[in-house]
């Protein structure tokens, strides 16, 4: 007769993997003691994709947080993360991106990373001059559209598709202007090739960032990411350090601080900002010579201690992928503990199978492959029409999305009311701006490029009348698990959850909560922001000051226990001591307190556990 189990788990997992397209899904079961490197492998064999070392796997845990998943691990320590461990969701992306694109023999794969880095450059982490952001927008809708065809496109057809972070009128104009000078010179492949080598000649190819703090600047952004370059950091939108591989010495983190040593010739970009140098006075330093300066250790503050451990290993495994001869000679190596002498802190194993120059010295023994694939279409939004109804001859007026023939008497009372829509939009955008200006300023870098970080704008709708239809073939939840793995930053949740409307420049595109905001970088947002701001800060710290409390307990019992341990030793060993019996203090000490407590002791061992 079986034996019936109460919670037993499933052998078996369900695991989603969503693409680089936000429509497709790739939905299998695993064993739950199967690597996490079954999944990835599975997904790239059924997309008929060879180079498989760039890419990776991600996952949200429960605070919003996006993680890499660890492919050397059983799927079941992955499902840990989970609040629901029976169905993984998890997303394809290129972990490390190929300092050149003709490294990538496959045309199938140069797709893919085409296709990633147009994620990149609509949700804000490929940052470049907007005159770039315009030439490579245009080289999208050449891939996608091929030549311009008046017939088929007519105007503001850049409007209808979802391109840039900040899409204005003024830069869509000069995206369609470029795009018609494109018409009948290069097919779609090559469109793509030139944006590959357009974007990879950029500071910010593949720049991933991660949102940290300063401990001096707790409320200023610091955003941390790694190139095949090295380590970017940007403090707002400047860009504040660029530590090459070569330069970067060190990188350690305890607890929730993460901690990156350059060499000592290492000379940041912009000498006006000093993040956190643990050197003391930045007078002193200037007197000492350079040979005996210290190793400056730049000092940041993450979310909480896996965030630290995570962004480690990241930094880690980059540094690995484009610096080493090879995966097998990729030194482990272990973090910095956070009791000494009692272990040895956390340790590192490289995540993939091969490092940049082994998959160099394949290449060239590896014959090209021609793989046929289908191109994804391009997200798609409210096109940006005329204002006909401001006209008030015009018989035809736009309502909810659709053109309407109405009669004089309709058509005039429409007018008034989209105009008195319109001026309130209007007027809460300037309010919504107006605190803004000083974030949406450009910066010059060093070598002179502009860079541009603009926040979304959330406006309300105050109309009765229902929103506009968006084209996007989306369910609500669809929706949002798309906002909440690009958009914002790392420390609060990144997960709308009701229904409202972001513009995008002139666009109303996406769905969100009234009254939220959202920052645009890396793929981690904040939303409803005071309420949750204030609820995450508390809830921090009183994580942080029960931890401490609870560190501060188990050191004490410890050192307690060590000094039993040391005071048995020495009365035991030296009860017949001629100096042991001398001195009046050790005699007391015995007589009174050591005496006692081992009489009772071997009192109550006798009585908990009796003599046979």
């Amino acid at each position: 007769m079986g034996i019936f189990r109460f919670g037993a788990k499933k052998k078996v997992i369900k695991v989603a993997v969503q693409l680089l397209d936000d429509t497709e899904t790739i939905t299998s079961e695993f064993k739950r003691s199967e690597p996490a490197q079954a999944i990835l492998d599975y997904v790239l064999e059924t997309m008929n994709i060879k180079e498989t070392d760039y890419f990776g796997l991600r996952y949200q845990d429960h605070d919003r947080h996006r993680y890499w998943v660890d492919l050397s691990k059983p799927i079941s320590h992955m499902a840990k993360q989970f609040k629901f461990p029976d169905t993984l969701t998890l997303r394809l992306r290129f972990r490390f991106y190929p300092n050149d694109p003709h490294m990538l023999r496959e045309e199938i794969t140069r797709y893919q990373l085409f296709v990633q880095l147009q994620r990149d450059l609509l949700h804000g982490r490929l940052y470049c001059p907007q005159g770039t952001a315009a030439h490579l927008a245009a080289l999208v809708l050449q891939s996608q559209l091929g030549d311009y065809d008046e017939a088929i496109h007519g105007e503001l057809y850049a409007s209808k598709y979802k391109l840039l972070l900040k899409q204005t009128p003024k830069i869509e104009e000069k995206i369609e202007e470029l795009h018609r000078e494109m018409s009948g010179k290069c097919s779609a492949s090559e469109a793509e090739l030139e944006f590959l080598e357009r974007a990879c000649e950029l500071d910010t190819y593949g720049f991933d960032p991660y949102t940290v703090k300063d401990r001096r600047e707790p409320i200023q952004s610091i955003f941390l990411g790694a190139t095949h370059r090295g380590v970017i950091i940007y403090k707002g939108n400047v860009k504040a350090h660029q530590i090459e591989w070569k330069q970067l010495v060190k990188v350690d983190y305890l607890a929730q601080e993460l901690r990156l040593t350059p060499t000592d010739d290492y000379i940041p970009p912009t000498s006006t900002l000093n993040l956190n140098l643990t050197n003391d006075e930045t007078q002193k330093e200037k007197m000492i010579p350079l040979k005996e300066k210290r190793k400056s250790t730049i000092k940041f503050l993450c979310p909480n201690q896996v965030f630290a451990k995570h962004l480690w290993t990241h930094i880690l495994s980059q540094q690995a992928f484009f610096t080493d001869a090879s995966a097998s000679t990729v030194k482990q190596r272990f973090s910095k503990p956070r009791i000494p002498l009692l272990g040895r802190g956390s340790s590192f194993s490289f995540p993939s199978r091969r490092v940049l120059h082994e998959i160099e010295i394949l290449n060239d023994s590896t014959p090209r492959l021609d793989v046929s694939f289908l191109r994804y279409s391009l997200p798609r939004q409210e096109p940006r029409l005329e204002a006909t109804w401001l006209n008030k001859t015009h018989q035809s007026t736009l309502i909810n999305g659709h053109l309407s023939r109405l009669t004089e008497k309709s058509t005039n009372e429409n007018i008034s009311k989209v105009e008195t829509r319109e001026s309130l939009l209007l007027e809460m955008e300037r309010l919504v701006k107006e605190p803004r200006n000083h974030s949406e300023q450009s910066a010059q870098t060093q070598d002179g490029n502009e860079i541009q970080i603009v926040p979304l704008q959330i406006i309300p709708t105050f109309s009765t009348t229902k929103p506009l239809i968006l084209e996007n073939k989306f369910t609500v939840e669809e929706k949002t698990s798309v906002i909440s793995e690009e958009i914002g930053e790392p420390l609060l949740t990144s997960t709308p959850t009701n229904a409202q409307m972001i513009r995008r420049g002139n666009h109303l595109t996406e769905n969100l909560p009234q009254n939220s905001t959202i920052s645009p970088i890396n793929g981690h947002s904040k939303i409803n922001g005071n309420s949750i701001k204030k609820t995450k800060s508390v809830n921090s710290i009183e994580r942080n000051s029960t931890q401490r409390i609870v560190n501060a307990i188990f050191i004490s019992l410890l050192f307690l226990l060590l000094f039993a341990t040391l005071m048995i030793a020495f009365f035991e060993h030296r009860s017949t001591s001629d100096w042991f019996s001398s001195n009046e203090a050790i005699s007391r000490i015995r007589q009174h307190y050591y005496e006692p407590a081992r009489k009772s002791l071997i009192a109550l061992y006798a009585r908990v556990i009796p003599q046979r």
